[in-house]
């Protein structure tokens, strides 16, 4: 979803019952910060040999995605963090929403 800022594609991320994610964690981390507040959930399916936050194996999508929509899965909740990075003149750098994630400046 390019470019979802504005328009169409803002309605569809707010009114997204779930969403589907095929790569890795880094598609994944990609997909939350699309959200900047709560974020829908993330069916995520591994699309390579190591990850984390994908818990399941695209050659099972279809069971899984069955699954989802009869709703007989359970949800996985993650946090995600807030954080504010400020100067050493305490200038604000940027604000950050975070999940698995380490930011050094």
């Amino acid at each position: 979803v390019g470019g979802a800022s504005a328009g169409k594609g803002a309605w569809t991320l707010c009114n997204a019952d779930f969403v589907v994610c095929l790569g890795g964690d880094g598609t994944i981390l990609w997909v939350s910060g699309l959200y900047n507040g709560p974020c829908p959930p993330i069916v995520s399916f591994a699309m390579g040999s190591l990850g984390f936050l994908t818990p399941f194996d695209f050659s099972e999508y279809q069971s899984v995605l069955s699954s989802v929509v009869t709703s007989s899965m359970e949800i996985g909740v993650r946090m995600r963090l807030q954080c504010r990075v400020l100067s050493e003149r305490n200038n604000l750098e940027g604000d950050f929403l975070v999940l698995n994630e380490v930011f050094a400046p």
